[in-house]
């Protein structure tokens, strides 16, 4: 379950910049990051992946 998680996460962070040319572009300018992560409802920790 916890691969599922993660693999939906970096695909939804791929499908920002893939299906947005605003967010593209501001990427490609270096102007926001986007990155993949996972928050944990039970200890409130954010796991970012890279």
């Amino acid at each position: 379950m916890e691969c599922v998680i993660d693999a939906n996460a970096r695909t939804v962070a791929a499908n920002l910049i893939k299906k947005s040319k605003i967010l593209k572009h501001l990427a490609d300018e270096k102007k926001i990051k986007i990155v993949a992560a996972k928050y944990d409802l039970d200890d409130g920790v954010v796991t970012l992946f890279k």
